[in-house]
C-alpha cells in the first residue's frame, strides 16, 4: 500500500490490448457477479479468500469457494471478470495487500494454484515515507481513521497523535507497550504487523518465491523510477506490445493524499521516528538489493 499499484493500473490500462473493469476501491461483494466492476483492486486472494474455510474439500487444488459456492477451475477470476472482446487479450488486477504477504500468508500459493502462468508485478518505494504516507492515509478517511483508532484503543491504549508517536512510542515501545510478559505485549505484534512489517518487502517476495513462482514471472519496480521507462518495463513483462502504447498520454498517474506535506516531508517533521525506522530497514533494503541485483534499494533514504 502506498507504493503506486495506481501508476502500475494507469499504465495498463492505457494499452489497447487491456481490458480494464474497475470499481472503487477494494471491490464490495456485489462486485463479484460479472459486471464491468468486476476486477480492479479486488484484494481477492487475500481478503476475500484467507482462510482455510474458503477453499472446498475437493480432491482438486485448483478447487476455491467463490461467493457462489465451489469452482473447480483454474481460471475462477474469469468468472468475475468481463468478457474479454474487442481484440483485447488481457486483464488484470491491483490489489496491494498481496504483497503483504505476514497478515496474508495463504495468498501466494492460493494464486500460484488458480493462476499458475499469471504475471506479478510488485511496485515498492522507501520503506519509512511508505509508512508515512499510510499514516497520513488512514487520518484522512472516515472509516479508515475509526480502524486506526480502534488497534490502538482495543489494547486500552491511546492512539498515537502523531507519526513520531506511532513510531517512536507504539511500535519501537518507547513507552513499554511491547514489554516482555506485559498486557499489551500481544497487541504490539499487531502494530507491528500492520504499520512496520509491510515494508520488509524481501522478505515478502521471497513467501511468492516459495509458493512455487519464478524471478521470471516477478516484475519488482521501484515506484520513484522514470514513468515511461517503467511503463517499458511492465510492458515487457506482462508480453504487450511497446510500439502499440500511447506514451503521449501516459501519466503514470498515482492516488496522491491531500492534506499534507507529502511522504519526503516526514524526514524533517518527524526526524527521530525516520531515523529508527531507516535503521531497522536497512537490513531488509540491503537483502532486497541482492534479490534485485540492482543498486537501487540502497539509495531510498534522506
Amino acid at each position: 500500500m502506498k507504493c503506486g499499484t495506481n501508476s502500475v493500473g494507469d499504465i495498463l490500462s492505457k494499452h489497447p490490448d487491456v481490458h480494464v473493469n474497475r470499481c472503487s476501491g477494494a471491490c464490495s461483494r456485489d462486485d463479484y457477479q460479472g459486471d464491468e466492476s468486476s476486477i480492479w483492486e479486488t484484494h481477492y486472494f487475500t481478503h476475500k479468500t484467507t482462510h482455510d474455510s474458503f477453499w472446498c474439500p475437493s480432491n482438486s487444488s485448483l478447487t476455491v469457494k467463490g461467493l457462489r459456492g465451489c469452482h473447480r477451475d483454474p481460471n475462477v477470476l474469469s468468472k468475475y471478470a468481463h468478457h474479454l472482446g474487442g481484440g483485447q487479450r488481457f486483464t488484470f488486477e491491483k490489489s496491494p495487500s498481496y504483497l503483504d504477504t505476514h497478515l496474508f500468508p495463504g495468498a501466494p500459493q492460493r494464486v500460484r494454484e488458480v493462476l499458475p502462468t499469471v504475471k506479478l508485478i510488485f511496485t515498492v518505494c522507501e520503506p519509512a515515507e511508505r509508512l508515512y504516507s499510510e499514516y497520513n492515509h488512514l487520518l484522512r478517511y472516515k472509516g479508515a481513521k475509526q480502524w486506526f483508532s480502534q488497534v490502538f484503543l482495543d489494547a486500552s491504549v491511546e492512539p498515537p497523535g502523531n507519526f513520531t508517536e506511532l513510531v517512536v512510542d507504539r511500535i519501537f515501545d518507547n513507552d513499554g507497550f511491547c514489554r516482555e510478559g506485559s498486557r499489551t505485549q500481544p497487541y504490539c505484534n499487531t502494530w507491528r504487523d500492520n504499520f512496520l512489517r509491510k515494508g520488509e518487502y524481501e522478505k515478502h517476495i521471497r513467501d511468492w518465491l516459495k509458493s512455487g513462482f519464478k524471478l521470471k514471472d516477478i516484475l519488482i519496480i521501484d515506484m520513484t523510477e522514470n514513468p515511461s521507462e517503467k511503463a517499458k518495463k511492465i510492458l515487457k513483462h506482462v508480453g504487450l506490445s511497446v510500439d502499440k502504447y500511447p506514451f503521449d498520454e501516459h501519466t503514470g498517474r498515482s492516488f496522491i493524499n491531500k492534506g499534507y506535506n507529502g511522504r519526503s516531508s516526514a524526514w524533517k517533521e518527524h526526524p527521530v521516528a525516520m531515523k529508527m525506522l531507516t535503521e531497522h530497514y536497512a537490513l531488509h533494503n540491503r537483502a532486497l538489493m541482492r534479490l534485485v541485483r540492482a543498486p537501487w534499494p540502497m539509495k531510498w533514504g534522506h
